[in-house]
């Protein structure tokens, strides 16, 4: 019994550190993430001070005039946030069952 609990222990910390990570990554990148998802039409990107101004669908005769630059959309940026949400979940939530299964709190049958 002592080495099913150790193993379960164990896994619960390899889940608790990944999700760590994956959140931490989240946060770091969120800027970038959000770049992506921003993207996937054609778009006008416009630095405006710290902040960066994202139009879409726009002509690049009105992009140049309010000093950004075109920047080809791509459908599959969409995809990002998807694969991250699903990655973060199974993540969390095996993480989570761990946890309770560690804790000795399990569900009636």
């Amino acid at each position: 019994m002592a080495a099913t609990s150790s193993r379960g222990l164990v896994r619960m910390l390899v889940y608790g550190i990944l999700t760590f990570v994956f959140y931490w990554g989240l946060v770091t990148y969120s800027e970038e993430i959000s770049h992506l998802s921003l993207t996937t039409p054609d778009t006008c990107v416009v630095a405006q001070g710290p902040e960066t101004g994202v139009y879409h669908k726009p002509e690049a005769e009105a992009c140049q005039a309010k000093g950004g630059t075109m920047q080809d959309g791509n459908w599959m940026h969409v995809l990002a946030p998807i694969v991250i949400a699903f990655v973060i979940s199974f993540s969390h939530g095996a993480f989570t069952g761990l946890f309770w299964e560690v804790v000795g709190l399990k569900a009636k049958k």
